[in-house]
């Protein structure tokens, strides 16, 4: 349970405003547990502080400094802080689920024209009933779902105006991580 608990913590690296991300990932290197040492040394080579090198050998091949490598993935492709302040969509599930289940619909890789345009019709349709539930007041996002971001949101809030220490921050983001799996 320390371990998950602690996988939760780097996935909490996320909703950190971008320039502290450095400082949480100093923070989970003070106290990571047994075991997760590797797995935290890799995430930090690849998402946040990037790898050293050492720098071109002398003429008496004795290497003087190091030079630090950026990461393969910076935080600025990953950090998703001002997108849930913002209540945006963290990620590109949306799609990923409409593409399947028009692919499933569809029932085939390569319909006919005449068949495509069925389909088309029907997915618009179905939106349109979407459309008229949701004008009607019908509740589309999951209660517990909806319940998670707010308290996402709230908790990125208060680590923005300093109302909670980045240890706490991390724990409470990473205990919200774990209601959602």
């Amino acid at each position: 349970d320390e371990f998950n608990m602690f996988c939760c913590m780097i996935d909490g690296l996320a909703f950190l405003p971008i320039e502290f991300v450095e400082d949480g990932m100093s923070h989970l290197k003070n106290i990571v547990p047994c075991g997760a040492e590797d797995l935290l040394l890799y995430f930090d080579h690849t998402y946040v502080n990037g790898k050293f090198r050492p720098g071109r050998p002398r003429k008496n091949n004795i290497i003087v400094q190091y030079r630090r490598t950026p990461p393969l993935f910076p935080p600025t492709t990953w950090n998703v802080n001002f997108t849930t302040l913002s209540d945006g969509h963290r990620t590109n599930n949306v799609c990923e689920s409409w593409n399947s289940r028009f692919s499933h619909m569809v029932g085939q890789n390569h319909p006919t024209i005449w068949k495509l345009i069925t389909k088309i019709r029907y997915e618009i349709a179905a939106d349109r009933a979407k459309l008229a539930l949701n004008e009607l007041g019908e509740q589309s996002i999951k209660r517990k779902k909806k319940k998670i971001e707010i308290r996402l949101n709230a908790l990125c809030t208060r680590f923005s105006e300093n109302k909670i220490e980045l240890e706490h921050f991390l724990k409470a983001i990473a205990q919200n991580i774990k209601l959602q799996r």
